[in-house]
């Protein structure tokens, strides 16, 4: 084989590798296949199925009630900044049962890394002016997740 076969080999293997690269990477059947985050999510107590938020999950605990679960992803601005020397550890929740007297387990996932921040459950305060971060006491940590059972609120995960 003389050389200019070679080259000419070469020059055609590497243009089939670049072709064949660049319609992987750039076909427009994976165009957004990675999935987002739900930004709000809906149930009934009746049905008892949890709403799946990724990193926190809202099951309804009432015998009749509807709720409605909101993502935020900028509760500092939204609603309050955290208290001092610490920090969100992921989005905040807008929690709403109707009735307001019922009640529902907010379960955030809660891996190595949140226990090593001391991460804790917290409630948006609104009955105070500005509405302030108040931990929620009752939050039991285990098998990788921090759980509390409340009413309607505004939840975050907070830590150092």
């Amino acid at each position: 084989m003389n050389r200019l076969s070679r080259f000419t080999i070469a020059i055609l293997l590497v243009g089939l590798l670049v072709l064949t690269g660049a319609g992987v990477w750039a076909a427009p059947r994976f165009n957004s296949t990675v999935p987002h985050p739900p930004s709000n999510g809906q149930g009934t107590c009746e049905r008892a199925q949890p709403i799946d938020m990724d990193t926190a999950i809202f099951s309804p605990l009432g015998n009749t009630c509807n709720i409605n679960v909101d993502r935020d992803a900028q509760p500092a601005i939204d609603f309050a900044p955290v208290p001092e020397s610490l920090g969100f550890d992921g989005d905040a929740f807008k929690v709403t049962l109707v009735p307001d007297t019922e009640k529902v387990q907010i379960c955030y996932a809660y891996p190595p890394e949140l226990e090593a921040k001391d991460a804790k459950l917290y409630k948006l305060d609104e009955s105070v002016t500005p509405s302030v971060w108040a931990e929620v006491k009752d939050a039991v940590i285990s098998n990788g997740q921090i759980c509390a059972t409340n009413t309607s609120g505004i939840y975050a995960l907070i830590g150092k």
